[in-house]
């Protein structure tokens, strides 16, 4: 049985996001079989349009809350789906051209950048390192990651950010305008 936590975010009882990765994945299912039909009148950009009106946005939605789960994989066969579908290649064709290309993220990839966007706007919320001791590190400007004792804690949405937050570069950081934040970030990803 599933607990919903909002609309449509979906919790199950064992405190996975199990549930709303079938749940994502049957509605990117559903657009799959309408590309199919859209494929036979609509051109690669316009389907690249309606890819990011529908699909992308069934992925991203809530995506720092559920993303740091396993079920990412099954969503990004999906993805990787759709993309072979929109330009028309075969079943075992590789996308990765198609991905760089068109400046489309992964899935894994939009995650990194919600989270890295989570923290630009809401930096407040993290403790860096420097704020606990006074020593001088080479990681005295990370964001702190508590000491965890299970795995739930280690996937949990918060630290997942603080880990994601520590990989980036610090220069992206610094930038004060947040759309030419994102825009850096963005041409960060798809290098």
């Amino acid at each position: 049985s599933t607990v919903k936590s909002g609309n449509p975010c979906i919790l199950d009882n064992q405190i996975s996001w199990k549930t709303q990765v079938d749940h994502v994945c049957s509605r990117l299912n559903k657009v799959c079989f309408a590309f199919r039909c859209l494929r036979k009148v609509l051109d690669h950009k316009s389907m690249l349009n309606v890819y990011y009106g529908i699909a992308q946005s069934i992925f991203s939605y809530n995506i720092l809350t559920w993303g740091s789960n396993a079920g990412l994989n099954r969503i990004i066969l999906i993805q990787k789906r759709l993309l072979r579908i929109i330009f028309n290649l075969k079943f075992r064709q590789s996308v990765r051209n198609i991905f760089v290309q068109h400046d489309i993220l992964t899935v894994y990839g939009l995650f990194v950048y919600k989270s890295a966007c989570y923290y630009r706007k809401f930096p407040n919320l993290f403790i860096h390192n420097d704020d606990l001791h006074n020593y001088n590190t080479r990681n005295k400007h990370d964001v702190h990651v508590r000491n965890y004792k299970s795995t739930k804690y280690f996937n949990s949405p918060v630290c997942m950010v603080n880990r994601v937050v520590n990989k980036l570069l610090v220069d992206i950081f610094s930038i004060l305008n947040f759309q030419r934040f994102q825009s850096v970030l963005i041409k960060y990803f798809r290098n």
